[in-house]
């Protein structure tokens, strides 16, 4: 069963098998050599970037999900149907849960970005592994996001193509 919880469990989970997998699996050497001198830079920027656009468009996002979407009659539609006509007080729950999952992204990203300036320094093979692993989990958390809005969006592009049908065909 999904619940609200999910993503943040799957990133955790994402974040300790990478870490379990380069720990295990990986010699310390030889990542330590290309994480040092190749990728390290590179994340503390890519995570930083991310963090930064996910909370530029938070705001944009959730605002136009809420017009487009949330306030379409064919949502309000659906919404009734699924709960017997009754209202249960949780009508924006979907987009209540997807702002909090955008906060919690970017948060994480900013905190992975940092950890690869901190952390990914250390000289202790484990504790230099927690950097990248942050990474993975922030990915993680990123692709929700995106299969989040792609589902909001795939109403939205549904209710707008239901509207000029019936804008045409009267």
């Amino acid at each position: 069963m999904i619940t609200h919880n999910t993503p943040y469990l799957v990133a955790i989970l994402s974040s300790v098998t990478a870490w379990y997998c380069l720990n295990k699996f990986v010699a310390a050497n030889t990542f330590s050599s290309i994480y040092d001198q190749k990728v390290q830079l590179a994340f503390f920027t890519a995570f930083l970037t991310i963090g930064s656009f996910l909370l530029a468009m938070k705001a944009f996002i959730l605002v136009r999900l809420r017009d487009d979407v949330y306030k379409h009659d064919e949502y309000r539609k659906r919404y009734l149907d699924q709960n017997n006509n009754i209202y249960r007080g949780d009508y924006y729950q979907g987009l209540v849960e997807l702002g909090h999952l955008l906060v919690v992204s970017v948060v994480t990203a900013f905190l992975a970005s940092i950890s690869q300036i901190t952390i990914g320094f250390s000289t202790i093979y484990e504790i230099k592994l927690i950097a990248p692993s942050l990474g993975i989990g922030v990915l993680t958390l990123v692709l929700i996001d995106w299969l989040f809005v792609y589902l909001n969006l795939r109403d939205w592009f549904n209710f707008i193509e239901h509207d000029i049908k019936q804008s045409i065909e009267k």
